[in-house]
């Protein structure tokens, strides 16, 4: 059975802000959402024939916040998701939330799936820098939380911190750090603000942000296993890990990608999708209308992918902080899209 990671986009966001990563949307109609599950889901069932044949590793749901998703709506996704592939109880399923907003319903929906493991939007807990992002504080927010996971026994947690904020200081983002630190946290994604946004602070300011709450994290027993992921040893979603890794050898397994402006590296090709969501959703059954690029995975393709493995995994030392800040398209430079 060949090993694979699923990486589900859900797009939505909770507030404003606008993150260096890929796009996202606010304040988004729930029918809009109802269809883009639904859109989802005919791209899924294009690989249904041979999905028995695989042994899922983990599962993703990333880009935005599943705290956008009615309970409801979720209960259907996630049963059809779990329909289509062979999901095993104990598999690790990583799902983005923001604090307060994962209700107990949620929870379970997710541990149906298989094994949660909850990666909460954190930003900050400045009620100033929480102002003008436009999301309420997380500290606050977060204690809600908390209270719900201890309650489930639910112990994986990953906390997103944003870097760049206008007015944030190494105080300010160091506090948001030792507030987010709980037990049960394994890991932090260090989220830059993208260049330009108005109240973002320029990259020089944000890279000696970065460069603090590194060395604050190190400290702490977190290490960096990505550009901007620090996690406890041993524990991290692999489908980030493996980001780039070709597929076949020891950390390369293959990735089914599902959404707008994804990629996926499977069954020796590599292919992106469009980022238009709005011809994704029309045209989600058709993969010739919503496949952006194909590329064969040959010697020189996985010699290179080996090539960005390396660099990625060893970003520390290899990319100084402002590269590490927009390692996307610093690696999408040097790869030329592979």
């Amino acid at each position: 059975m060949q090993q694979c990671n699923l990486f589900i986009s859900i797009p939505f966001v909770v507030g404003h802000a606008d993150w260096d990563t890929a796009p996202t949307y606010a304040n988004t109609a729930p029918a809009v959402k109802r269809s883009y599950l639904d859109a989802v889901l005919a791209e899924m069932h294009g690989f249904a024939e041979g999905a028995q044949s695989l042994e899922i590793a983990s599962v993703t749901f990333g880009t935005g916040s599943m705290s956008t998703i009615p309970e409801s709506d979720m209960r259907e996704f996630l049963s059809e998701v779990g329909r289509i592939f062979p999901i095993a109880p104990a598999t690790p399923v990583h799902a983005v939330f923001d604090p307060g907003l994962l209700s107990v319903g949620q929870a379970n929906e997710l541990k149906a799936l298989g094994a949660p493991c909850f990666e909460f939007r954190y930003f900050t807990s400045n009620f100033d820098e929480a102002d003008v992002m436009g999301v309420p504080s997380g500290e606050t927010e977060m204690k809600k939380t908390s209270i719900l996971l201890e309650q489930m026994g639910l112990d994986h947690v990953v906390m997103h911190v944003a870097l760049g904020i206008g007015g944030q200081t190494s105080a300010s983002l160091e506090k948001t750090l030792r507030d987010a630190l709980r037990s049960t946290v394994v890991g932090f994604e260090l989220v830059p603000l993208r260049e330009g946004w108005s109240r973002a602070q320029d990259d020089d300011d944000t890279a000696r942000l970065f460069e603090h709450a590194s060395a604050w994290l190190e400290t702490h027993g977190f290490r960096p296993t990505t550009p901007t992921r620090f996690m406890r040893e041993g524990i991290d979603d692999p489908y980030h890990a493996n980001l780039y890794a070709p597929i076949g050898e020891e950390a390369g397994l293959a990735t089914l990608s599902f959404g707008p402006s994804t990629i996926s590296v499977f069954d020796g090709l590599l292919w992106s999708n469009i980022g238009d969501i709005d011809q994704y959703i029309r045209e989600s059954a058709n993969p010739a209308a919503i496949t952006e690029q194909v590329v064969e995975l040959d010697a020189a393709a996985s010699a290179q992918r080996r090539e960005l493995d390396a660099l990625y995994r060893k970003a520390a030392d290899r990319l100084d902080f402002k590269e590490r800040l927009r390692y996307r398209r610093v690696f999408e430079r040097l790869s030329n899209r592979v």
